[in-house]
């Protein structure tokens, strides 16, 4: 039996954001030879994982004639 831990700092984003972090760690460490603790920052800092995109829908507003 292995084990595969994922974890990410907590710096002010919201819980969904960090539960992703934490769950991209996890699956890095799964990918790359099970049976680690993978740390998202330090993947991220170290160039190992890519930084999260904000993937949140823009909202575009349109203030012209109302002709």
């Amino acid at each position: 039996m292995t084990v595969s831990v994922g974890f990410a700092c907590i710096k002010g984003e919201t819980p969904v954001v960090i539960l992703g972090h934490a769950d991209r760690a996890l699956y890095y460490a799964k990918a790359n030879g099970r049976n680690r603790v993978c740390n998202y920052e330090e993947l991220v800092s170290s160039g190992l994982l890519p930084p999260q995109i904000d993937q949140t829908p823009a909202e575009l507003f349109f203030d012209g004639p109302t002709d």
